[in-house]
């Protein structure tokens, strides 16, 4: 189980650096991440297999990440963070619902 998480982890980790690529003003890239990785919760839940909760947690676990939403939020304004916290927030619930219906 170890080993798959941490395979699964490698694999969240390089699309999350890779979708990094897409940050300008704003953080699009860490926004795509935490969607995809909402969004792939349920997907990965739906096949029932043994190795779900490695998937989710190696995964998803490291395709999202508060600490960079965080760190990116440090250099806002007070406006654009309550902007963009609400627009993860939003976007990320709807992803999860969406992905939840589909599958």
């Amino acid at each position: 189980m170890i080993i798959t998480i941490a395979i699964a982890a490698a694999i969240g980790a390089i699309i999350r650096y890779l979708l990094s690529s897409l940050n300008r003003d704003l953080p699009w890239g860490t926004l795509a991440a935490n969607n995809l990785a909402v969004f792939a919760i349920p997907v990965i839940l739906n096949f029932q297999m043994d190795l779900s909760d490695a998937l989710v947690i190696g995964f998803a676990g490291s395709l999202s990440t508060v600490s960079t939403f965080a760190l990116e939020m440090h250099n806002f304004s007070f406006a654009m963070k309550l902007r963009y916290a609400t627009l993860t927030l939003i976007t990320c619930l709807a992803s999860f619902e969406i992905a939840s219906y589909l599958f």
